[in-house]
């Protein structure tokens, strides 16, 4: 576990971030409370900061067993020492809406019109090192009816800057709002 202040951006830069992301269609919200819409991200929230203990929880930390509620929408990232994003784990809800992500780095899993603004999600998770909430209305033409609603945090590395995040998202339809679980 690192000590959170080690790692935590400033808030104006903070703020900028959250402009640009929110000005390429990304809701991301600071989430002090663990407030999401759907139950499973609280809990998975609640997970996070109970392992967290006033620091970062290690990815070691969290078992099968603790994500097994969420597995199917759970993302594991690690960020490689190039800055490139891979993907270690893609639970099985994301592979059937994006296909298969599991040991893909991000560049080669999403279109390359939303290559800048996912890479800055990711970098403004590893930064805040507090979780974040992402509210996404995806453009992309096999997803364009669907809001994601995600949880994403930093996991501590052993040596060195957060480089892993931890994610979870649920899609609905943006008509009629089911949920696609």
């Amino acid at each position: 576990m690192v000590e959170a202040m080690s790692i935590v951006a400033q808030p104006e830069d903070l703020a900028q971030r959250i402009a640009r992301l929110r000005v390429a269609g990304h809701e991301v919200f600071l989430n002090p409370d663990g407030t999401f819409e759907r139950s499973e991200l609280n809990a998975i929230c609640a997970l996070w900061r109970e392992k967290a203990k006033g620091g970062l929880p290690a990815r070691t930390e969290f078992g099968l067993r603790d994500l097994a509620p969420f597995l199917r929408h759970v993302a594991i990232l690690e960020r490689t020492a190039a800055g490139r994003y891979r993907y270690r784990f893609y639970g099985s809800a994301l592979v059937a809406m994006t296909g298969e992500g599991t040991n893909r780095f991000l560049d080669e899993h999403i279109p390359a019109e939303h290559y800048a603004a996912t890479k800055a999600d990711f970098d403004l998770i590893l930064a805040h090192g507090e979780p974040l909430r992402f509210v996404i209305e995806y453009r992309s033409p096999r997803l364009d009816y669907l809001y994601g609603e995600s949880f994403a945090a930093a996991l501590a590395s052993p040596a060195g800057p957060p480089a892993t995040i931890l994610g979870a998202t649920y899609l609905k339809a943006k008509v009629g709002g089911k949920s696609l679980d």
